[in-house]
């Protein structure tokens, strides 16, 4: 996916991530995976299988022009599945509006591996962020309120005797 940071910023997203992960790992690669398809997964009805085969998928996506084409028998061997169990969950995914398959062909006639293209699932995710973050920004607002002065003065009444 295309990344409009700085190399400043980029540099520093990756010291952050080779401290927690090593600098041998994060050296072979790292993939971007909204929070929001974790979180919502279970509501958007992606079965554990399911969403093993998207980020396998999401693994072979670097830019967001260029869709990504992994190999079924690459799925079925990354997450130790069968070809047939990889082909079913990509049809339920692309079935449930997740992804779309596009057919590439080699130049013989035959067939290349697909391509896949996320924008059923980005745009079913847009509704969960736009809530996600509503609700953050209510309870930012009331975190506020609570510690102002105004807010957090009891109301006081003069007693005479």
């Amino acid at each position: 996916m295309t990344d409009a940071k700085p190399k400043k910023a980029k540099a520093e997203e990756i010291a952050v991530n080779e401290k927690k992960w090593g600098k041998q790992t994060i050296a072979v690669g790292w993939t971007l995976v909204p929070n929001m398809l974790l979180e919502r997964q279970a509501v958007l009805g992606i079965n554990s299988t399911q969403l093993n085969v998207l980020l396998v998928i999401l693994k072979h996506w670097w830019e967001q022009e260029t869709l990504p084409f992994p190999e079924m028998n690459t799925i079925a061997k990354m997450i130790g599945l069968s070809r047939s169990t990889v082909q079913r969950n990509i049809r339920e995914l692309e079935g449930a509006g997740f992804i779309k398959r596009i057919v590439r062909k080699k130049r013989n006639g035959g067939n290349n591996s697909n391509q896949y293209d996320f924008t059923g699932l980005i745009e079913l995710l847009k509704p969960f962020a736009t809530e996600e973050l509503k609700q953050r920004e209510e309870q930012k607002q009331e975190k506020q309120n609570r510690l102002t002065i105004k807010g957090n003065r009891p109301a006081l009444k003069v007693v005479k005797s």
